[in-house]
């Protein structure tokens, strides 16, 4: 098991939505200078920390 970190930025309803289909979310420049920050302050490379879209991330459905 790997541990996983979820910085929840935007919510989106779709009841639609499934995880093999749902829309993705465009990174905006506020997103970006997150994750800046994030790798500046634990010392991560870009590759190591990946920026996805999650379609259920608090498992309410």
């Amino acid at each position: 098991m790997q541990p996983v970190i979820v910085l929840a930025r935007r919510r989106r309803e779709d009841p639609k939505s499934t995880v093999s289909h749902f829309y993705r979310v465009r990174e905006l420049d506020a997103d970006r200078e997150v994750k800046k920050r994030v790798l500046e302050e634990s010392g991560l490379n870009d590759e190591d920390l990946p920026w996805v879209t999650v379609v259920d991330p608090f498992f309410e459905y």
